[in-house]
């Protein structure tokens, strides 16, 4: 910004312009998720028969808005409170997911739920997509988080799954 000022007429003011950007918000607003809902315990008889795996369900709105359902994830039966931290940055999100169990400390078992997100602000262009639940992924054997590219348009809609070895009711396979 720059503009001439004659101090000897108007020896004092104000000069203002219009700011568009910050700079710790690059390219807009950055994106923003949320953990929705979640629905389980689930069991042999009430989860999903079609996806059995680690699975994630994905859309992608017009208004830049990305659904996710991450299908049959692994948590104490007795969970005080399921929550999940987002980050997006370099066209990557970033979702880990966590368990309290309060002061009762969970139960001793383990139940299949499903988590229902939404990242909103999200623009347009590849972006890869992480889903991360530390405790358990690495505890029963699932070795790699749940990751996967996809070049977001409005419309596109998909799923990855990532092979369970561990199922609540059946043991270690």
């Amino acid at each position: 910004m720059s503009t001439t000022v004659d101090l000897n007429e108007n020896p004092s003011g104000s000069l203002c312009v219009y700011r568009d950007a910050y700079p710790w918000i690059l390219y807009g607003t950055r994106p923003e998720g949320r953990l929705l809902s979640r629905e389980g315990c689930l069991t042999s008889e009430t989860m999903d028969s079609v996806y059995t795996e680690d699975c994630v369900l994905y859309s992608y709105s017009a208004d830049s808005v990305l659904t996710i359902e991450h299908l049959n994830d692994l948590f104490n039966c007795c969970p005080d409170s399921l929550y999940a931290y987002f980050d997006s940055y370099d066209h990557i999100i970033d979702i880990l997911e966590f368990e309290s169990l309060g002061e009762s400390g969970g139960c001793d078992c383990l139940c299949l739920y499903n988590m229902y997100y939404r990242i909103t602000t999200l623009p347009p262009g590849l972006w890869t997509v992480r889903i991360d639940n530390r405790k358990y992924y690495s505890l029963y054997g699932n070795r790699e988080i749940i990751e996967f590219q996809v070049d977001l348009s409005p419309g596109v809609s998909g799923s990855a799954c990532v092979d369970r070895i561990y199922l609540p009711w059946e043991g270690i396979q």
